[in-house]
């Protein structure tokens, strides 16, 4: 608690400097008497690596919260941070504008690995984001299963461009 009061007057350099000397365990629970701008706020100070660290300890709570208050590259950088799992807890939060930025960064296959850890539901709010190419790739990387369980839940324009992409 003294130390969350003692941050809150640090400058963002400040903030990294601290931050270099910490664990990521110090770094979590630090993170837990923060507000999500606050929390924001110390993550643009991290380095990558203290990001990744961070977020290994984190609660998809925090990591949903510190993901809503960041934007573009910031964003991207945070988001490669998590796992899969991490991920899938994150993006729930994520509105569509922010789950399609997010998309433009990712590969195929961290499209299929974010696509495994969602419900068929939430695969199809993803697809609606996605363009037509990002679409057919991640179709390229999907499961049979995963494929049919996401055309169940699309309709009209949006499933024939599914289905389009998809090999015979």
């Amino acid at each position: 608690a003294q130390l969350a009061d003692a941050t809150k007057t640090l400058t963002s350099r400040e903030l990294a400097e601290l931050a270099e000397t910490m664990s990521a365990r110090e770094l979590a629970e630090l993170a837990e008497t923060m507000s999500a701008r606050e929390l924001a706020e110390m993550a643009e100070t991290l380095s990558a690596r203290q990001l990744a660290e961070m977020a290994e300890t984190m609660s998809s709570r925090q990591l949903a919260e510190m993901a809503e208050t960041m934007t573009g590259a910031r964003l991207q950088d945070f988001l490669k941070t998590l796992s899969p799992a991490q991920l899938a807890d994150a993006t729930k939060t994520l509105t569509s504008r922010e789950l399609a930025e997010m998309a433009e960064t990712m590969s195929a296959r961290e499209l299929a690995e974010l696509a495994e850890t969602m419900s068929a539901r939430e695969l199809a709010e993803m697809a609606e984001t996605l363009s037509a190419r990002q679409l057919a790739e991640m179709a390229e990387t999907m499961s049979s299963r995963q494929l049919a369980e996401m055309a169940e839940t699309m309709t009209g324009a949006r499933l024939q461009d599914v289905l389009k992409t998809l090999s015979p």
